[in-house]
């Protein structure tokens, strides 16, 4: 294999380090003044990823969320509309699509992304928006440089609804900007009809960027359809978001290197009230009181002796 990325890509092999407890291997190359790191794992390793943007650059299809936070953010979205389609896929009228699936006991992984599409969807409808609301929105994806709303007008809309967003405030700064005034239409409207009138001028902006519709399917979950610079992508939110068990057909729930130190706790202390000559007062009591802390220590060097993660 190293033979055939020299032959075709130009790239020499030239140092080979093994991962620590025969977990993997890396391999160096070079290309002139440039190199690269290739890791190649033994198989059932998992790899988990605090953010996920540069992975959805290269072109990943599927995220799985399973630290119960969030790991799906706008930035992440901005990164899936502006890929280009990959090189398996470039057909006319493909689409690119990106599944997102929550594995861990909570539902949160993806509740910025379902909020953030549940804003573009009422920008996008023909629904009455309160203009406060509409700009408070706006602001935020100026102030993140989404791609759906860069032009050559970016830079004097951050500015012009930027905090505070008061009327006067826009307003004065909007007269900063005469040229703005001019190619939006605002000259055709009294100033005090200026904020409401900038609100829908940049909501028209975004609808003709941007088009997106909602789908639900029993059997999948939502499904979000977009089109965005002549492409056409697909975002599958499996099970609406909600929870879907991974764990292996022996596992009920939580893996057992996590679940035996605590049942293990559990048992010790009905053992202790069960067997303790003193009897213990009914009500609540602070563990710390009771559990030093060298004793939890022992516990979670156990499960990190364990789980202990790769290390490059």
């Amino acid at each position: 294999m190293w033979e055939s990325i020299c032959q075709q890509y130009g790239y020499i092999p030239e140092i080979m380090e093994l991962l620590p407890n025969g977990q993997g291997m890396s391999q160096i190359f070079r290309k002139e003044n440039c190199l690269k790191k290739v890791t190649l794992l033994v198989p059932e390793q998992i790899l988990s990823f605090k953010k996920v943007t540069r992975l959805i650059e290269n072109h990943i299809d599927t995220i799985i969320g399973m630290t119960g936070l969030p790991v799906f953010d706008e930035q992440d979205i901005n990164a899936f509309l502006t890929r280009k389609h990959s090189q398996d896929s470039v057909e006319q009228d493909s689409v690119d699509e990106l599944v997102l699936s929550s594995g861990s006991s909570k539902d949160y992984e993806f509740k910025k992304a379902i909020t953030f599409f549940d804003e573009l969807l009422e920008i996008l409808s023909q629904k009455t928006l309160n203009t406060e609301q509409q700009l408070t929105w706006y602001a935020k994806y100026y102030e993140q440089k989404l791609c759906f709303i860069l032009d050559s007008d970016t830079e004097v809309i951050n500015e012009v609804i930027s905090s505070p967003r008061t009327p006067d405030y826009i307003v004065a700064k909007l007269k900063q900007y005469p040229d703005f005034i001019k190619d939006s239409g605002l000259n055709d409207v009294q100033p005090d009809a200026w904020v409401s009138s900038l609100a829908e001028w940049i909501r028209q902006k975004l609808k003709s960027n941007l088009s997106i519709r909602k789908s639900l399917h029993n059997d999948i979950g939502t499904i979000y359809h977009i089109k965005f610079n002549d492409q056409y992508k697909k975002l599958v939110l499996l099970a609406n978001g909600f929870v879907i068990n991974f764990f292996a057909k022996h596992e009920k729930g939580v893996k057992t290197e996590y679940i035996d130190p605590i049942v293990t706790m559990q048992l010790l202390g009905l053992v202790k009230l069960a067997t303790t000559e003193q009897a213990i007062e009914p009500g609540v009591y602070r563990m710390a009181t009771h559990l030093k802390p060298e004793d939890i220590n022992l516990f979670w060097k156990a499960i990190d002796d364990k789980s202990r993660p790769i290390q490059f």
